[in-house]
């Protein structure tokens, strides 16, 4: 039971980081790249065909495949992507000034692709 609530977990935070990739995409100042790297580590770990589907895609899938086909990350590079995500994440609240439930939907996004690029640095560096 536990298993399969952790994969019901990943597979909307898969969701919640591709939206927000795609809002990324559209608007200047939000990164992508973290969510959309984020989206591929919880589609993979949830749903093979959700991640199958996520390499199909034309934009989203190419810097996926990128990604994954680089073999060594620059640290500092990384630690300039947290920064960035969390530049546009704070820019977004103050602006936008959204209601309570989305500020913790972001922030809880934000944390979650932080420290799966965080793992990234130890897996890859």
């Amino acid at each position: 039971m536990g298993g399969r609530l952790l994969k019901y977990v990943k597979l909307f935070l898969g969701i919640i980081s591709l939206v927000l990739a795609y809002i990324g995409i559209l608007l200047p100042g939000v990164p992508a790249v973290p969510f959309i790297l984020s989206a591929g580590y919880f589609f993979l770990n949830s749903s093979p065909k959700f991640y199958q589907w996520l390499l199909r895609r034309k934009f989203v899938g190419h810097l996926l495949r990128k990604y994954l086909l680089r073999t060594k990350k620059s640290k500092g590079t990384i630690w300039f992507v947290i920064s960035q995500l969390w530049v546009s994440l704070i820019t977004f609240q103050i602006i936008l000034r959204p209601v309570f439930p989305v500020i913790v939907v972001v922030n809880l996004a934000g944390i979650a692709v932080s420290l799966f690029i965080y793992k990234m640095i130890s897996r890859h560096c």
